[in-house]
């Protein structure tokens, strides 16, 4: 489960009242999404890894999207892997807005750069992600087999709860956290889930934000 809160500026030349979403990880939902029929599970080598088990699938679910206070209704794109989300008003260039978020994830068996094999995960492409405004209209395609990913730089700040144990690569930096006894530490112990602790990480001017764990010493 994941929240977010996506600042927005309109960068274009044009008001706006739709803002889509890039829900990436539904490429690997099931056979019926673009990826999966343009690939036919198969893309530079790699191949989806028993596709009959439900186990291999994943999907990233949105909950809810709010701004202003309001709820947000929405519909699917050209497939699954694309929401477009209608604004409560039209937002007019230079004008930059603040989108609440909640959403989760099953990342399905690892395949095209993202997902979960033995005891390694690799989360790429993992959070609603926002398309691009060019002038007057949107580019936000759907997630297709031989295209690849295009999106605004951005600054990102990440706070990842994870089981106790895992080593942990991640874009940008993490940040300190200072413990009970004043010592310094890449994460804190998380409050809610003792066997947990909370990395806060932050990047800036990146095309995206992703990160991989397995256990340490592996």
């Amino acid at each position: 489960e994941g929240r977010e809160t996506i600042t927005w500026r309109n960068a274009g030349t044009a008001p706006t009242q739709e803002l889509p979403l890039h829900l990436y990880l539904n490429a690997f939902k099931g056979p019926q999404s673009q990826f999966v029929k343009e690939s036919g599970g198969r893309l530079r080598g790699d191949y989806l890894d028993q596709p009959v088990d439900p186990s291999s699938w994943g999907y990233c679910r949105l909950i809810s999207a709010r701004m202003e206070g309001r709820d947000l209704e929405g519909h699917d794109g050209e497939d699954e892997t694309v929401r477009w989300l209608r604004l409560p008003r039209a937002v007019p260039p230079g004008e930059t807005i603040h989108i609440d978020i909640t959403w989760e994830n099953r990342y399905p068996k690892v395949f095209a750069r993202s997902g979960w094999a033995d005891d390694f995960l690799m989360s790429g492409q993992w959070f609603p992600k926002v398309g691009v405004y060019q002038g007057d209209r949107w580019n936000c395609h759907a997630y297709h087999a031989n295209t690849e990913f295009f999106s605004d730089f951005g600054t990102y700040d990440v706070a990842l709860s994870l089981p106790n144990g895992l080593g942990l690569a991640h874009t940008g930096t993490a940040i300190p956290q200072v413990d009970p006894e004043g010592v310094a530490r890449d994460a804190a112990q998380d409050p809610k889930r003792p066997l947990n602790f909370i990395w806060h990480l932050h990047a800036e001017d990146v095309h995206d934000f992703a990160w991989a764990v397995r256990p340490s010493g592996a």
